[in-house]
């Protein structure tokens, strides 16, 4: 018999068996616990991986891999190597690939579904009429041209990268004075087949901003003339937040 709260009176029956292993569960015997396998005793396995060697997977999940030599192997890190795996793919173009993780004693097994390589084929901009469009799809693919050091037009498709890039782009008008630009999300346009992808960027401009008059109040030690001389450089720029 249990008291609970407000007088209450409740009635627990828990058989011996059934309440024996409840408490092993949460009190294991000393030599019970079972220890995660560690360092040279893991062996990590690819499965599936074709456009990408063993090695640069490895290289790709380095941090997981000392973590289980140093910590064992274990179902969250396991998790996260598989997720960095994804995470590699998804930068180089495989945009649809997925990694499932298993552990089988000492043995860490990622198993990978590569998908098609998504090409990038095209870049098109419309909207921008104060910024060229060259300057602008520049930056919609500096992402990913800056990470993988390839020309602009050898590059993969990378949705969170070109999205950076279109957010770029924002920024650029921002930092030209057009305070009440838009850059919504890019517009992504798939072959049939699925391994090219073209991107559109629309723009909406706003105006631009421009400094007006500039009032002094209080007494200035130096004429107002010199004064404005000296904030040329700055008052004939556009004007941002």
């Amino acid at each position: 018999m249990f008291p609970l709260l407000g007088g209450v009176l409740a009635c627990a029956v828990i058989p011996e068996k059934l309440g024996a292993a409840w408490w092993q569960l949460w009190h294991p015997t000393p030599g019970q616990e079972s220890a995660a396998p560690k360092g040279a005793n893991v062996k990590t396995v690819f499965e599936g991986n074709h456009a990408f060697s063993e090695k640069q997977l490895r290289a790709a999940i380095e941090e997981q891999l000392t973590r289980i030599r140093s910590e064992g192997l274990s179902r969250p890190i396991a998790d996260d190597a598989a997720y960095y795996v994804a995470v590699f793919y998804h930068q180089n173009g495989y945009g649809n690939a997925d990694v499932r993780w298993q552990i089988e004693g000492n043995t860490l097994r990622l198993s990978i579904s590569e998908g098609r390589l998504i090409q990038l084929v095209s870049t098109s901009i419309e909207g921008n009429l104060s910024l060229p469009s060259p300057r602008l799809l520049s930056l919609l693919t500096s992402v990913t041209t800056d990470r993988l050091r390839l020309p602009e037009n050898s590059i993969p498709f990378v949705k969170d990268e070109i999205q950076m890039g279109a957010n770029r782009i924002l920024e650029l008008y921002l930092s030209e004075g057009f305070l009440d630009a838009q850059v919504p999300p890019p517009e992504v346009t798939l072959s049939q087949d699925g391994t090219t992808a073209s991107v559109l960027i629309s723009v909406v401009e706003g105006r631009q901003y421009q400094f007006g008059r500039v009032k002094f109040q209080g007494q200035a030690l130096y004429p107002e003339s010199e004064i404005l001389e000296f904030l040329r450089p700055v008052l004939s720029k556009p004007f941002t937040a």
